[in-house]
């Protein structure tokens, strides 16, 4: 943001956050923002994926500070390459790489006119996937990234089972992992929260005092996700097992 000389200015969403519902726009009013804002928006010319990086990551970063308890992902989605503001691509994945260590993911979306080499290095540099979408059915192609990354987002988040006998007693929850290769189940510690997350990982409620979902610390995360074979169990009726 170049605002004269003076400090830039702290970067906000055009539309701010706020949940879909399952109904579609117009009934939906957070679709409707999103979509009145893409419609009443028209291509500059240039494409400074620098800038449009670095101000979501920031956002995000700032939101994630103060939500400990939320997973945060930025998406880029573009149909050229950088051109505008800083146009070196390890410059670019750099900042990608920046907002990994806040915690902040980062995926990439190339529409047709984009380079799939330069997206592919931003997207690893944070942590993320690359998308190319291609010259079929662009609408549908799209939404089948959207869904992909949102399943890659959400896999370290697991829903709480209803127990099958009485009433559900938080204090009686483990989360158990069998790893793909067929090694021994292991069970994982619970923590406190977010800020309980340590090296050695675990996982945590996602609210100690009504708790719904169960969300892996970030280091039991990444291990997980590599073991695409791998499976996790909520067992119920056991003490927790503590981190």
């Amino acid at each position: 943001v170049d605002s004269g000389g003076a400090a830039p200015a702290a970067p906000s969403p055009q539309v701010p956050l706020g949940a879909l519902a399952a109904a579609s726009a117009p009934n939906d009013a957070q679709e409707q923002a999103l979509v009145a804002a893409s419609n009443g928006t028209s291509p500059g010319g240039a494409t400074p994926i620098s800038a449009a990086l670095d101000g979501a990551i920031s956002f995000s970063s700032a939101h994630l500070a103060q939500n400990p308890d939320h997973k945060v992902v930025v998406i880029l989605v573009t149909d050229g390459e950088p051109n505008g503001c800083q146009e070196n691509i390890g410059a670019i994945s750099n900042i990608a790489a920046a907002g990994l260590l806040d915690g902040v993911t980062t995926y990439t979306v190339g529409l047709q006119g984009s380079n799939e080499g330069q997206l592919s290095q931003i997207a690893q540099a944070g942590g993320g996937q690359s998308f190319i979408i291609g010259s079929g059915n662009a609408q549908q192609e799209l939404l089948d990234a959207l869904q992909a990354i949102r399943g890659a987002a959400l896999a370290c988040e697991i829903d709480i089972p209803e127990p099958t006998m009485g009433d559900f007693n938080p204090s009686l929850v483990n989360v158990e992992y069998t790893p793909g290769s067929g090694g021994a189940p292991q069970t994982f510690g619970k923590v406190d929260g977010a800020g309980a997350c340590g090296p050695n990982g675990g996982w945590y409620y996602d609210d100690n005092g009504n708790p719904q979902t169960i969300i892996l610390c970030p280091s039991t995360c990444d291990g997980v996700k590599v073991d695409a074979s791998g499976s996790i169990k909520v067992v119920l009726g056991c003490a927790t097992i503590p981190g």
